[in-house]
């Protein structure tokens, strides 16, 4: 699968999928310079726990559109979700001299913009894990059942390392990092403090910072430039709209048109949860939920 004559070197993640999509081939790389981004919800697994299916996959999908959104914005290129663990890059698979300051805007960014996806348990906004590191590592493409784009190397595991011993609503940013970061034309775009030296597993104490704001002269993450990309983003959310196909109880006894099914997907959970409160003792009984859900843009 890797190997062949029409091996090419994608530059986006858009040429990756069509050239596998058009037969080609990617040719395995090693990158020397590249920068990566790690985040997670916090109480995530507890809040999948408290909620619905459909409230689930609703807050997921509010912030991945945000991110995705954020991801092209910034140029940068999404490796992977899993769970409710995000992961892009700058640098690969097209190599770029600002890949730090990518990942560095884009992180500052995504703590501004997420505060507009709120918690289905808490009504208050999600907060964000994020780590960030520079580093080298090995790109390519794997699988033959579902093919992926994926990145291998010890800079990897020490971004989910940094990711994983964050704080909520902090980045936390390698001691790599932030040298690069504070070098060249990067110097005085961004603010700082020192977090010290933090046990990572198979790491031993690893000197980490915290990234705290973008500056007046870093022109796309100073504060006024995260809010009126903020106001952008929750302008994308509130576009949105969100319906769902009426699912039916198992011992209904006629069903609806499909076309008369399609209403607003919270209605319609609304609807279904009031009928079991009054009908059902059971707490945090299950709403029957055989239907399926469309985002429509």
């Amino acid at each position: 699968f890797l190997m062949g004559s029409k091996a090419w070197h994608p530059r986006s993640s858009r040429q990756v999928a069509d050239g596998l999509r058009g037969g080609q081939t990617v040719e395995p790389r090693y990158y020397d310079n590249v920068t990566l981004f790690f985040s997670d919800i916090v109480g995530f697994t507890s809040l999948c726990q408290q909620v619905q299916p459909w409230e689930v996959i609703h807050l997921m999908n509010q912030l991945y559109s945000v991110m995705d959104a954020l991801v092209e914005r910034f140029n940068l290129y999404k490796v992977q979700t899993v769970g409710d663990s995000y992961m892009c890059a700058s640098g690969v698979p097209a190599a770029d001299d600002s890949h730090g300051e990518n990942i560095a805007n884009f992180a500052l960014a995504v703590v501004e913009c997420t505060k507009h996806v709120k918690s289905p348990v808490t009504g208050e906004p999600i907060e964000m894990r994020i780590g960030i590191h520079t580093g080298s590592c090995t790109a390519g493409v794997v699988g033959t059942l579902t093919p992926r784009y994926a990145l291998f190397g010890d800079m990897v595991n020490l971004t989910s390392r940094h990711e994983s011993t964050g704080m909520a609503g902090r980045i936390q940013c390698s001691h790599e990092l932030f040298e690069l970061l504070q070098s060249g034309k990067a110097n005085a775009h961004y603010e700082f403090r020192d977090r010290g030296f933090v046990d990572m597993k198979g790491k031993g104490e690893y000197l980490t910072y915290w990234l705290e704001c973008g500056t007046v002269a870093n022109k796309l993450a100073n504060p006024n430039a995260l809010e009126r990309l903020s106001q952008e983003m929750e302008t994308v959310l509130i576009s949105e709209q969100w319906k769902m196909q009426q699912y039916f109880d198992k011992d209904e006894s006629t069903h609806h048109d499909v076309e008369d099914s399609l209403i607003p997907a919270k209605k319609i959970v609304k609807n279904k949860v009031n009928a079991d409160s009054q009908t059902n003792t059971t707490p945090n009984k299950p709403v029957d939920m055989s239907g399926w859900y469309t985002l429509l843009l």
